[in-house]
Order: C-alpha cells, then sequence, then structure tokens
C-alpha cells in the first residue's frame, strides 16, 4: 500500500472512530478542591444559581487538573451544559459551603460527572475522611 493510500485508511477510521464516540460519556476523578465558585443569579444554568469546582491531583491546587465540572440547578435551559442532576438552592448551597470545607483541610473528594465535547457537568460529590 502506498504512503497515500494508508493515509487516507488511517484518515477515515480516525474520521470514525470520531464519529462513532458517544456523545456525553461518565467521567470521575478522586482528588482535591483547588477552587470552588457559586454564581447565585438565574441564567441558562437554572433558576437557583450554578457551581463550578476544579479538580486537582494534590491538595492546594497542586499536582495535576483533573477536571471542572459545574453544577446546575432546577430551571435549567442549557442542555449542553446540564446534564439531568438539578439541585434545589439549598442543596447548590450546601454542596458550596462543603466543597470549600474540603479545600481548606485538603480532603480528598470524588466527583461524578458526564462530559460531552464542551462541558463536564456534574452529577454527584463524595467527601471522604481525613
Amino acid at each position: 500500500m502506498n504512503k497515500i493510500a494508508k493515509w487516507c485508511s488511517l484518515a477515515a477510521l480516525a474520521t470514525m472512530g470520531v464519529i462513532a464516540a458517544p456523545q456525553d460519556a461518565k467521567a470521575s476523578g478522586t482528588g482535591y478542591v483547588c477552587n470552588v465558585s457559586f454564581t447565585p443569579f438565574s441564567s441558562g444554568l437554572g433558576t437557583k444559581g450554578s457551581l463550578w469546582v476544579n479538580l486537582y491531583s494534590g491538595p492546594n491546587c497542586t499536582g495535576t487538573f483533573m477536571e471542572q465540572a459545574q453544577y446546575c440547578s432546577v430551571g435549567a435551559t442549557d442542555t449542553a451544559s446540564c446534564d439531568n442532576v438539578l439541585y434545589d438552592g439549598p442543596q447548590l448551597i450546601a454542596m458550596w459551603e462543603n466543597l470549600q470545607r474540603a479545600a481548606a483541610a485538603d480532603q480528598k473528594i470524588y466527583v461524578q460527572s458526564t462530559t460531552n465535547s464542551w462541558h463536564v457537568r456534574g452529577l454527584y460529590v463524595q467527601f471522604y475522611s481525613n
């Protein structure tokens, strides 16, 4: 097989892999909260606000960046950014406060999320004891 035919075959296989790949995949990670931010106003991410968390492999934003997950609230209309798991206001605030405490205490957490090509949509967080 000549070089051009090989290259075309590889390109075709790569394209088929991209086209055949599922749009959403499960993503998860165990690590440490680097930072967490809460947006308390209504947007496409929900009427009760939204939450973002950055996860690193080491405490205090050290090690390797693992993921940035966002958590949406009820009334979310941005289906690309939000999954089917939507939090009400008190749940979102409690998660934000617990994530802040985890960051301050260098507490390891587990984040379960789904991902598409642009967004990591948070499903839930599990906190480990130190």
